[in-house]
């Protein structure tokens, strides 16, 4: 993916402290992702905010930041997108996985999930087996081929560079968890009632 400047995105860096609270950045400027030093720009603070704002914030950021990483995941691996790379990641060990277990592992569902595995078993790169313990239970599993195309993708990642932005990996996963188990905790919360 050619990296260059976007201008005129207005953005909201968000940032969560150990203990969980958030504090969004709105910047408006230049985005810019940096492909050889895996870096991310912005440029032209405007407002520090804390509360609703930020969360909208946080939000948004984090869509950008998966939206990137699948494109230039995609890109690097030759797919359009990443759900099949997902998928292969998750049947790598040779066992076989449920419908439901590559839903999570893809964080697709229902028809769209049906039709990536139906698209995978014509190229050859998985099948469905019953599970030999659960004769009502299908299973998908990844075919050699499918191996090796999991394979050759892990090895396009690990050449490409891109496994320096997981650097931050456990650091970036505890504080996301913590934004995880806030929003968890809100989200059970009562509503207030009117003022």
């Amino acid at each position: 993916m050619p990296a260059g400047p976007l201008s005129g995105i207005t953005n909201a860096i968000s940032t969560v402290s150990r203990d969980g609270r958030i504090t969004t950045r709105i910047t408006t400027g230049y985005f810019h992702l940096n492909m050889h030093h895996m870096a991310l720009y912005i440029v032209a603070a405007v407002d520090d905010s804390i509360g609703p704002a930020a969360l909208v914030g946080l939000a948004r950021s984090l869509r950008q930041v998966s939206q990137e990483l699948d494109r230039t995941l995609a890109g690097c691996v030759g797919e359009s997108s990443v759900a099949r790379c997902h998928v292969l990641a998750a049947l790598a060990d040779g066992s076989g996985r449920s419908m439901s277990q590559l839903a999570e592992a893809s964080l697709l569902t229902g028809a769209s999930l049906t039709r990536l595995v139906d698209g995978m078993i014509n190229d050859n790169l998985v099948l469905r087996k019953v599970d030999d313990h659960d004769r009502r239970r299908v299973l998908v599993m990844a075919t050699r081929r499918g191996m090796l195309t999991h394979e050759v993708m892990t090895r396009a990642v690990e050449d490409s560079g891109l496994a320096i932005a997981a650097a931050e990996h456990d650091r970036l996963v505890a504080a996301l968890a913590a934004v995880l188990d806030r929003i968890r905790l809100a989200d059970t919360a009562p509503l207030p009632g009117p003022r």
